[in-house]
C-alpha cells in the first residue's frame, strides 16, 4: 500500500502513449484493472496536457523511452505532472518512467542519469524497511532483472519542492565499457 493514499478505490492513471515500450503499460493496466481497490484510467500526452491528472491518486509511467515519453508530454504535460505530485499525487515510474523524473526532464527529483545499459543483467538491490512495507515483501537483498533503466546519481542542481523516499539501493557494482579498456558510466 502506498503511504498517504486513503481513497478507495484508488484512482490510477496509467500512461499509454508514444514512448512506452514492451508490455509495461499493458501489464500496469491489467494489474490496476483487476484490483477491486483500484480504478483505471489510461492517459496519454494530450490528456495529461489537458489536466486529466486532477482527481487521480497515482500516475504510473511505464518503461520504454524517457525521451519518447517526454516528447509525448511536452513541457506543458511535464509541468502538469510536477503540479500533480506537488499537490499530493503519487508517481510510480519504472525504467523510462523513472528516467522521466530526473531534474532535466519532468524535474521531480534532483538526480541525473549517468547513462543506461542496453544489455539485460541481474543486479542485487538492498530493499530497506520502507520499500519492503510498500512492496509487501521482506527487507533485504533481492536480485532483480535490469534492462535499460537509468543509472541514477545525485545532481548538483536542486529541484524545488522535491520530496521522495529511497526504498532500495544497488548492492551490485555495474561498470559499463565506454571504449576498449576503459570502464565508466
Amino acid at each position: 500500500m502506498l503511504t498517504g493514499l486513503t481513497a478507495a478505490p484508488l484512482k490510477v492513471a496509467v500512461f499509454a502513449d508514444l514512448g512506452c515500450g514492451g508490455p509495461g503499460a499493458f501489464e500496469w493496466a491489467r494489474i490496476t484493472e483487476t484490483s477491486p481497490d483500484m480504478k483505471l484510467t489510461l492517459v496519454d500526452g494530450v490528456s495529461i496536457r489537458a489536466g486529466i491528472l486532477e482527481g487521480h491518486d497515482l500516475l504510473i509511467m511505464p518503461g520504454g523511452s524517457g525521451t519518447g515519453e517526454f516528447n509525448s508530454l511536452g513541457s506543458v504535460g511535464a509541468g502538469n505532472i510536477r503540479k500533480f505530485v506537488r499537490n499530493g499525487g503519487c508517481y510510480l515510474g519504472t525504467c523510462a518512467g523513472a528516467f522521466l523524473t530526473l531534474s532535466h526532464r519532468v524535474g521531480l527529483v534532483p538526480y541525473r542519469s549517468r547513462g543506461w545499459e542496453p544489455q539485460t543483467a541481474f543486479v542485487s538491490i538492498d530493499v530497506n524497511q520502507k520499500g519492503a512495507e510498500a512492496l509487501g515483501m521482506k527487507a533485504g537483498t533481492k536480485v532483480l532483472r535490469y534492462h535499460g533503466g537509468p543509472f541514477l546519481v545525485p545532481d548538483t542542481n536542486t529541484v524545488e519542492g522535491a520530496s521522495f523516499e529511497i526504498w532500495g539501493t544497488y548492492k551490485s557494482d555495474w561498470a559499463r565499457k565506454t571504449k576498449a579498456g576503459d570502464e565508466g558510466m
